[in-house]
C-alpha cells in the first residue's frame, strides 16, 4: 500500500513513487471510502469499528507502513469498482464526492432471509488505514475530517428519514460522524453478545441503549439498516432477550415487570417477523411465545394500552392541581382501575441530542405477534367461536390484518414516532394537533378480536396467576366502516371537546344525534378541513433539531412563558412538532375534533359505530352496539398505526369507569391498505 505507482529506481525523467504521503487528499479520502465497503478480515484477525480509531499519539510514524494484513484491503476484488471511475476524477484534480444518498429500492420479502452484503459491515478497514502513516492518521480522522464519516454513514445507513423528520442538522457531517460512531460501537456489541450467548454481561442502561437504537433503526429503514442489524444477528440477540428476560419473567410467581426494554424486544420481534417463517414455526416454540404474551394481551388491568388515562377527555393536564382521575375506593381492592396518568417519557441519544421520548407501548406490540401466530395457527385458540347469526369475514380476508411488517417503509412509521415524542407524558406534553390524525379512520376494515374465557378473567382479576396463563380464549372475525366527520369545539363552535356523556358512551348523550346527522352547520367545510389538515401534518412533525439559534431569543420572559406551559427549560434543544411557534403566531380561536361514525357486522350479528377521536395522542374511542339484535353496548379504545392497521383494546360498558372491566385486544387492518 505504501506504493501505488511503481517507478524504476534512479530512472532518470520519472515522477517519483506516488505514495501516501504524497497523495491529494481527496485521493486518499476515496481510497478511505473504498475501504469502508471492504469485507472485515476473518476472525482470527479481529478488526476495530470506526468509533474505536486511535488517536494521533498512536499513530504510525511518517515512514512507517501499515501491517501486511492491512495492505490488503487496498484493492480486493469484491469492490473494486467503488474506486474505479471516481478515484481518476480525483487525481485529476476534480473535487466530486463520492455520495450514496438516495435510498436503494427497499427488497421483496423473499430477500430478508439473504445473508447481509459484504458493505453491511462495519468500516474496519478504515482504522487501517489511518494506522498506516501520520498524514493519513491526520487527515482522516474523525476530527479532521467529520465528512469522510458522514459520507461513509450514507454508503451504510437510511438517512432520508433522519432528514425528513429531524431537519438538515441532524444529517450534517459533525451529526453523522458521531452517529456512525455510536452505531458501530453498539451494533458491535449487540454481534458480541450473541457470540458470547449471555445477555446480562451488560447492564440494564446498555441494554435499552442497543433496543433503542435497533428500533429507531428500522423505523428508519429503507433497505440499508435492516442489513446493518442483520450483520449485527439481531434476531439472535432477540431470542437471547426471549429466552433470558421475557420467558425467566414469565414463569416466576407475579406479572412480569413492564419495562421499555421488554416494549422495545418485542416490537422489533414483530417488525422482523418473516410471514413465511412464521408459518413454519414448530408448534412448541409457537407455545412457548404465546405464553410469553399472554400476560400483556389478556391482562388489561396491568398493562396499559394508551399514551394517557383513556377515561381523560382532554390532556395535557398541565399542571398536579388539575383534576385527574383518582380511586373511589380502598388502594387494595384488586378490581380498583389504575388511571393515575404516568409520565413515560425516557432519554435516549439520537442524532447527537439528548431526547426524551416514550417507549411504543408493550401491549400493542404483544397484540400484533398474538393474532398473527393466531392467525397462523387456529389450532391455538382454546373457545370456540359462537358462530350464531349471519357468518363473519373469510378468514384469508381477515389475514390482511396480519400483512408483511417487513414490507413496510420509514415513511409508513412517522406518524408513530411523532406520537412517541409529542406524547411522552399526560401532564406536560403537548400532544398533537387534531386534524393530524384526520383521515387516518376513514375506511372499511377487518379483523379480529379476541375474548378471554370469562370466568378466568374474574379469577385472574382476583390474583390467581393461573387462571391468566391457562384460561381459554376465543376470537371473532369482524368488519367495520368507518366515517370521519370534522366538527368545531370550544369558542369556535357549539360542541365541547370530548363530550359531555358518559366516557363509557364516547361522550355521547343518549338519545342525541348521531354523528352524521348533526346537520350542514356542524361541520367544517372540506376546504377549510383540507387546509388545516396540511398545517397538522407540516407543524405536528418533527422538523428538524434546532439549537439555540433556531428558537426565539433565550430570556427569562421566554422561559417564564415555557413554565407556564409545562415546558422544561431545556425546551429548545427537543425537536419541534410546530406546536409551540403556530399556536404562538395563530389568532385562530377554533378548535377541531374529529367524530366517528359507521356500521359492521361480526358472527354475532350487526353493529353500528359512534365516537371521536382524542386529539392530543389520536386515541379513538367508539361503542359498538349491535342492532336491533340487542347482543350489548361495547367500548373500543386504540389508535391507528403504521401499515393501516388499528390496534387496541375492548371492554364491556357496564361496569363503572373507575373499575377494571371485562375486556379483549382487538387488531383490523384497511381493507385498501393489503
Amino acid at each position: 500500500m505504501a506504493h501505488l505507482q511503481p517507478a524504476s529506481p534512479g530512472a532518470a525523467g520519472l515522477a517519483p513513487p506516488l505514495t501516501l504521503m504524497t497523495l491529494p487528499p481527496e485521493l486518499l479520502e476515496l481510497i478511505a471510502l473504498h475501504c469502508a465497503c471492504v469485507t472485515p478480515p476473518p476472525k482470527s484477525e479481529p478488526a476495530a469499528a470506526v468509533g474505536d480509531a486511535a488517536p494521533a499519539s498512536e499513530a504510525p510514524g511518517e515512514g512507517e507502513a501499515a501491517a501486511p494484513a492491512t495492505a490488503r484491503a487496498e484493492s480486493p476484488s469484491s469492490s473494486s469498482s467503488v474506486a474505479s471511475g471516481e478515484a481518476s476524477a480525483a487525481a485529476s484534480g476534480s473535487s466530486s464526492s463520492y455520495r450514496s444518498e438516495a435510498a436503494p429500492p427497499l427488497p421483496r420479502a423473499a430477500d430478508y432471509s439473504a445473508a447481509p452484503p459484504a458493505e453491511a459491515t462495519p468500516p474496519s478497514a478504515v482504522r487501517a488505514l489511518l494506522m498506516t502513516c501520520r498524514r493519513a492518521h491526520a487527515l482522516l480522522n474523525t476530527e479532521a475530517n467529520p465528512r469522510l464519516y458522514a459520507r461513509i454513514f450514507r454508503t451504510k445507513f437510511d438517512v432520508a428519514a433522519i432528514a425528513r423528520r429531524f431537519g438538515p442538522q441532524a444529517v450534517s457531517s459533525r451529526s453523522l460522524c458521531l452517529e456512525l460512531q455510536r452505531r458501530c460501537k453498539a451494533l458491535k456489541r449487540i454481534r458480541g453478545t450473541v457470540d458470547a450467548g449471555r445477555l446480562r454481561n451488560d447492564s440494564q442502561a446498555v441494554l435499552e441503549e442497543n433496543l433503542w437504537l435497533a428500533y429507531l433503526m428500522l423505523l428508519e429503514n429503507d433497505g440499508l439498516n435492516l442489513q446493518q442489524l442483520k450483520w449485527a444477528h439481531i434476531d439472535g440477540y432477540l431470542q437471547l432477550h426471549h429466552t433470558q428476560e421475557m420467558l425467566q419473567s414469565a414463569i416466576q410467581a407475579g406479572y412480569p415487570p413492564e419495562t421499555p426494554d421488554r416494549a422495545l424486544a418485542l416490537h422489533l420481534s414483530y417488525l422482523l417477523t418473516d410471514p413465511a417463517e412464521l408459518a413454519t414455526e414448530p408448534r412448541d416454540v409457537s407455545d412457548e411465545k404465546l405464553f410469553v404474551l399472554r400476560p400483556f394481551v389478556f391482562a388489561a388491568h396491568k398493562f396499559d394500552a394508551y399514551f394517557g388515562p383513556w377515561v381523560v377527555r382532554q390532556l395535557p393536564l398541565r399542571s398536579d392541581e388539575e383534576s385527574e382521575p383518582g380511586p373511589r375506593a380502598a388502594p387494595n381492592n384488586p378490581f380498583l382501575a389504575d388511571l393515575r396518568p404516568r409520565a413515560r417519557a425516557t432519554t435516549i441519544t439520537h442524532c447527537g441530542q439528548q431526547l426524551a421520548v416514550a417507549p411504543p407501548i408493550l401491549s400493542h406490540a404483544a397484540c400484533f405477534s398474538f393474532f398473527a401466530k393466531v392467525e397462523r395457527d387456529p389450532a391455538v385458540i382454546g373457545l370456540t367461536a359462537l358462530q350464531e347469526g349471519e357468518p363473519g369475514p373469510a378468514r384469508d380476508d381477515v389475514g390482511r390484518a396480519n400483512s408483511n411488517p417487513l414490507l413496510l417503509r420509514s415513511e409508513d412509521h412517522d406518524k408513530d414516532l411523532t406520537r412517541l415524542f409529542a406524547c411522552a407524558d399526560p401532564r406536560r406534553s403537548l400532544g398533537l394537533k387534531p386534524l393530524f390524525h384526520a383521515g387516518d379512520f376513514e375506511g372499511a376494515w377487518e379483523g379480529r378480536f379476541c375474548f378471554f374465557d370469562f370466568d378466568s378473567y374474574r379469577e385472574m382479576l382476583a390474583g390467581r396467576m393461573r387462571s391468566l396463563y391457562e384460561g381459554p380464549f376465543g376470537e371473532q372475525p369482524q368488519v367495520w366502516k368507518v366515517r370521519e366527520h370534522i366538527v368545531r369545539v370550544g369558542n369556535g363552535g357549539s360542541m365541547q371537546e370530548g363530550g359531555t356523556g358518559s366516557i363509557l358512551n364516547a361522550g355521547y348523550v343518549n338519545g342525541a344525534e348521531e354523528p352524521d346527522q348533526l346537520g350542514d352547520g356542524a361541520y367544517v367545510s372540506p376546504e377549510k378541513v383540507a387546509a388545516a389538515r396540511d398545517e397538522a401534518a407540516s407543524g405536528s412533525n418533527v422538523e428538524g433539531l434546532r439549537d439555540d439559534k433556531g428558537k426565539k431569543s433565550l430570556n427569562a420572559a421566554v422561559y417564564e412563558g415555557w413554565a407556564k406551559d409545562g415546558r422544561p427549560r431545556d425546551w429548545h434543544l427537543y425537536p419541534s412538532f410546530g406546536d409551540d411557534e403556530e399556536k404562538e403566531a395563530s389568532d385562530d380561536p377554533e378548535r377541531y375534533e374529529i367524530l366517528l361514525s359507521g356500521t359492521g357486522h361480526s358472527a354475532w350479528g350487526r353493529f353500528v359505530l359512534r365516537g371521536r377521536v382524542r386529539s392530543w395522542d389520536g386515541m379513538m374511542i367508539m361503542t359498538k352496539e349491535y342492532r336491533p339484535d340487542g347482543r350489548g353496548r361495547w367500548l373500543y379504545r386504540g389508535y391507528a398505526v403504521a401499515g393501516g392497521r388499528l390496534v387496541g383494546r375492548w371492554r364491556d360498558t357496564f361496569t363503572p369507569d373507575d373499575m377494571s372491566g371485562y375486556e379483549g385486544c382487538f387488531l383490523l387492518s384497511r381493507r385498501d391498505a393489503s
